[in-house]
């Protein structure tokens, strides 16, 4: 009965929801899904939280996210998610035990719309190739590092050609050069 209400009703009513039940709303009928999707205010306020346990998770690419969390260990298998919305992502948390910088690095080359950018208590394993051309050129509003491992500071050789207006890092073990090539390529 709801969805027979015209789409500007749907819309104020919706816009009353909270985040987590806008995302449910998505998947109870698909006319509700393509109101909020095609919604930019709305599809802003979604968020999507992969863990671990998501490896077998069924992705339905109509569905517009625009903050994403990835917590325990994410490897490949979320690739082809961000393959299919990498547009739409413009904040990125990732809280991760271990993961690939190669992963890392593919994920922060897709989402070229990211504006805030959050890596903590990472174990990032690089290999020299990781350095090389292509690397992510981001601009973005915030990046948050967190991390105290003795090879913390070599995500920023990944970040070189990411410019930033707010940096906020905590936790280095290690010798800071990256960081500061980092610091010295900001134009502000």
């Amino acid at each position: 009965m709801i969805d027979l209400l015209p789409q500007e009703i749907l819309l104020e009513v919706f816009d009353y929801l909270p985040s987590k039940d806008l995302l449910a709303l998505t998947l109870t009928l698909k006319p509700f899904n393509l109101i909020i999707s095609s919604s930019n205010h709305l599809s802003k306020r979604l968020e999507v939280h992969f863990v671990s346990e998501h490896k077998s998770l069924a992705w339905s690419g109509l569905r517009k996210y625009s903050k994403f969390y990835l917590e325990g260990s994410p490897a490949k298998f979320f690739l082809p998610i961000f393959r299919a919305i990498h547009a739409d992502v413009v904040e990125l948390c990732v809280t991760c035990v271990q993961m690939e910088a190669t992963v890392l690095k593919e994920i922060l080359i897709l989402c070229k719309n990211l504006k805030k950018l959050t890596i903590k208590n990472n174990r990032i394993a690089y290999l020299q190739e990781d350095f090389d051309a292509p690397l992510p050129t981001l601009n973005l509003d915030i990046l948050h590092y967190r991390n105290y491992t003795d090879q913390s500071t070599k995500i920023f050789n990944l970040l070189m050609g990411c410019q930033t207006k707010e940096l906020i890092v905590f936790g280095f073990t290690s010798n800071c050069e990256e960081l500061r090539k980092f610091m010295n390529l900001q134009k502000k």
